[in-house]
């Protein structure tokens, strides 16, 4: 049971709710505040004071002077006219993740909607009354105007809704679990669209994504490092200590615990005493082995270091947009009103475009090693695209096939990274002439997120046949890189004659999503990432 009280919801409360289908509460004091600021907005109503979006009309027409008599048609005219989406379904889980972020903003006490608006809401989450809400509309900048209407016309029981698989009419959905639409009144139209809350919701499930991904990223690199049989010293914490970002060191410390009890890396000790011996009086030699490694295997700690301290800013950007009063105007107990812009997306979208960007890093990395794990001229000695020795390369071709879709999606994913948050374009004629577009921003996250996983997948798959290749009678893989090596090999094996390849990359990804590979190295290890979810 995950309790809403307006102030404490996390990304994971978020998560759960959404893709577990755990169950809502509203907290008693929460509910109070509600109540308090409800009797604010209907005196305001009342005496007919001059409040945006209560009294007046919307958007550019704020000029507009209604009276009370229209109360409730005001309302019921912005969610229809608004409800203005288009593109494929969200789904179910960002659906979710929207309306829970929404509830968490309205129980604040200052959005000033009745209590039976919050209960609904509650009460489509707990029954599983899923509006349907196309993709695109919002553009992040008066709230999620588009995709948060779609939700409120099925609360007034209009356009459509899932429940149980089946698409129905609003009406017949709330109705088909015990409950019956509501009549708005003063404000609840705009408190309930006028937010930030479609953004977020899939903004969290973006967050919780990429933090699982990174963590497969370095278990990828580790069994990557073990395969094309990379020098261990990079990872030595010392040299991190002198350049001291948190995230350096903790991807440093725990690549090192993961390679330290692997035979196949390389000591720098060992290296240096090796090459000593093969220097000659006046002449240049070429050396036999070379004394560091490539940048895609040795500055690793760096790039995903930056990865996860990006991950933990927009961790807090997010959570406190989570936590906040995003719609206007905000009611206060003492009657005070204020007219701003809280609405406003850009947290969220520069959020966003920020983790879309890390990911991409972290995934075009991921790509460089996968090239040099396939290359022949750079992996070591392994063969050509990792074609089992046994068999005549040429003939069979391996790994060839399956660099094309890491490939393909290293270049997708540097155009997500065109920015959102910069995309403004002025529209309800000029008022909103700088918006957000928050929700793009956060669509790409996701995707971004979806694709670079993909990669790591391809990664994996490439490591472990790299492994194969690499053993040996006594042969130390050590305990966390054998932890996850053997958990690909149970449910992927080895790839000796060519198959469809995609079906293995299917397979990994599954794999991936069950957390197997994770909580099989966490149970080995001394240090881990404090990821803090």
């Amino acid at each position: 049971m995950i309790v809403v009280d307006g102030y404490n919801l996390s990304i994971t409360d978020v998560v759960l709710v959404a893709r577990r289908g755990d169950e809502v509460a509203i907290a008693g004091e929460a509910l109070e505040r509600v109540e308090k600021a409800r009797r604010v907005v209907e005196r305001l109503g009342e005496e007919q004071v001059p409040v945006y979006g209560v009294t007046t009309g919307f958007g550019e027409m704020c000029y507009k002077l209604v009276p009370k008599e229209f109360e409730s048609l005001l309302q019921e005219n912005l969610i229809k006219s608004h409800a203005a989406g288009y593109g494929q379904p969200l789904p179910r889980e960002c659906v979710r993740a929207m309306m829970l972020a929404r509830l968490n903003c309205l129980v604040r006490g200052h959005s000033g909607v009745r209590r039976e608006v919050v209960e609904l809401l509650k009460e489509m989450l707990n029954r599983r009354v899923h509006p349907v809400v196309p993709e695109y509309g919002s553009l992040g900048a008066s709230g999620d105007l588009a995709p948060l209407c779609h939700m409120a016309a099925v609360m007034i029981g209009e356009w459509k809704a899932e429940h149980k698989g089946h698409i129905m009419g609003g009406a017949d959905a709330l109705r088909s679990v015990g409950l019956e639409p509501l009549k708005l009144k003063y404000k609840e139209g705009l408190a309930l669209v006028n937010g930030t809350s479609a953004s977020t919701g899939i903004a969290c499930l973006a967050v919780f994504d990429a933090a699982r991904l990174l963590e497969h990223a370095i278990i990828a690199t580790a069994l990557s490092l073990a395969a094309l049989r990379a020098s261990i010293k990079p990872f030595d914490v010392r040299g991190h200590e002198a350049k001291p970002h948190r995230g350096q060191i903790e991807v440093a410390r725990a690549l090192y615990e993961m390679l330290k009890g692997c035979d196949l890396v390389r000591r720098h000790e060992a290296i240096t005493a090796k090459l000593k011996h093969e220097y000659r009086p006046s002449q240049v030699v070429d050396a036999s082995e070379p004394i560091q490694n490539a940048y895609s295997l040795r500055v690793i700690p760096q790039v995903l270091g930056c990865v996860l301290d990006t991950l933990r800013f927009v961790k807090g950007v997010v959570e406190t947009e989570l936590n906040s009063s995003n719609d206007n105007p905000l009611v206060f107990e003492d009657g005070d009103t204020f007219h701003g812009a809280n609405f406003h997306g850009q947290y969220i979208a520069t959020a966003m475009d920020f983790l879309t960007i890390a990911v991409t890093q972290l995934a075009l990395l991921s790509e460089r090693r996968l090239a040099r794990l396939i290359n022949k001229f750079y992996n070591a000695g392994l063969p050509e695209f990792l074609v089992d020795p046994k068999l005549p390369a040429g003939l069979y071709a391996g790994f060839e096939g399956g660099q094309y879709i890491a490939t393909a999606l290293a270049a997708e994913l540097r155009r997500l990274c065109n920015p959102a948050s910069v995309q403004s374009i002025p529209t309800n004629a000029d008022n909103q002439d700088f918006v957000s577009m928050s929700m793009n921003a956060a669509l790409n996250a996701r995707r971004a997120v979806e694709l670079a996983n993909v990669v790591v997948a391809v990664e994996f798959l490439a490591a472990v046949q790299a492994l194969d290749i690499r053993e040996e009678p006594g042969i130390r893989l050590g305990k966390p890189i054998s932890r996850a090596y053997h958990r690909i090999r149970e449910a992927i094996p080895h790839l000796a004659e060519d198959r469809i390849f995609a079906e293995d990359v299917a397979k990994m990804l599954s794999l991936m999503r069950s957390r197997k590979i994770i909580r099989d190295v966490k149970k080995v290890m001394g240090v881990w990432l404090d990821l803090d979810f």
